[in-house]
């Protein structure tokens, strides 16, 4: 499989935005009818050469796309998985386990994220940092998020196991200027000494620290409004009351999944009550449509064209 660079990921990624073909893979138009399965069109298309059932759905589900998008809005929104099961139930008329709706969110949650992660966000130079703790397998682990204080964007995160080393400050302020058009000039965290190694790696040398370029500021206190991380200490009182009902996590694979769909949900989805808008809409990141349904298909299709195979082979599916 060739996967291009990751420029050229960032275009095709505002490029899959445009397209509204019917191809289920890759969005395309050019698709032409291949006979009939089950007494259903069986289309192929044209640019990625997959074979597919025309019944709107994902690429190998058998669930409707908009039941699956809703599934996850209410997740996230803080139903639990029986109360969401009932809810699709009695507005959708559609009943699947409560397994289903988690497998959904093992399967397409870190898909979502890595697609949303290639638009570059449009960020002030006053960013926060911090990390909070949970539970994984009774386990201990942390995670770590940036949260820019004029958007309330959330340009990274990241989960660790194992301390607080500065190794995983280093992943975590990468990630987020990799996300960012610009380099903040004030970077606010408590005093772990792993914030200090990170900023000097990542962003800004020593010299440039003592020339006062930029600054980095761990004298923090709660009430100070110049010098502290009230806004991201109020994100992991959000999050935690999300968490609290979960009691942990059982496996690494679904926390990564639930704590990317959760930061997806609150930049993308929810509105901000001080904002009266999304976090990444302030952020420049603007998308045709605000929604899990449409999230979901961009992310597939992002996927499928950005791996495509170099040669053109005749690749089957349903």
């Amino acid at each position: 499989m060739h996967e291009p660079p990751r420029g050229e990921r960032e275009v095709l990624a505002q490029e899959v935005l445009g397209r509204s073909g019917k191809c289920k893979y890759c969005r395309s138009n050019a698709v032409t009818k291949y006979g009939f399965k089950r007494g259903i069109q069986v289309l192929r298309c044209g640019e990625c050469f997959h074979t597919f059932l025309d019944n709107g759905r994902l690429p190998k589900m058998r669930t409707p796309t908009h039941v699956i998008g809703a599934s996850l809005h209410l997740r996230f929104d803080g139903l639990s998985l029986t109360k969401t099961q009932g809810t699709l139930e009695n507005l959708l008329g559609v009943r699947r386990h409560i397994s289903s709706i988690w497998r959904w969110a093992i399967k397409f949650c870190p898909l979502v994220s890595e697609y949303l992660s290639q638009f570059k966000a449009r960020l002030s130079d006053r960013w926060q940092a911090d990390e909070t703790v949970i539970f994984i397998r009774g386990k201990l682990a942390y995670f770590w998020e940036v949260l820019d204080s004029e958007t309330r964007y959330i340009p990274s995160v990241h989960l660790s196991t194992g301390g607080r080393t500065s190794q995983d400050a280093v992943t975590l302020f990468r990630k987020a200027r990799n996300h960012s058009l610009q380099k903040p000039k004030l970077i606010l965290t408590d005093r772990l000494q792993a914030y200090g190694v990170g900023v000097h790696k990542v962003f800004y040398s020593y010299r440039e620290h003592w020339t006062n370029q930029w600054k980095h500021e761990n004298r923090i206190h709660i009430t100070d409004r110049d010098r502290n991380i009230n806004l991201i200490e109020r994100f992991h009182n959000t999050l935690k009351e999300r968490y609290k009902t979960l009691r942990g996590f059982k496996s690494w694979a679904g926390a990564k999944a639930f704590l990317g769909g959760f930061v997806t949900h609150y930049n993308h989805l929810r509105i901000h009550s001080v904002l009266k808008s999304t976090p990444a809409e302030i952020a420049g990141v603007v998308l045709p449509e605000r929604s899990w349904r449409a999230l979901l298909k961009w992310a597939v299709a992002w996927s499928n064209v950005s791996q495509a195979p170099s040669h053109n082979v005749a690749r089957g599916g349903v």
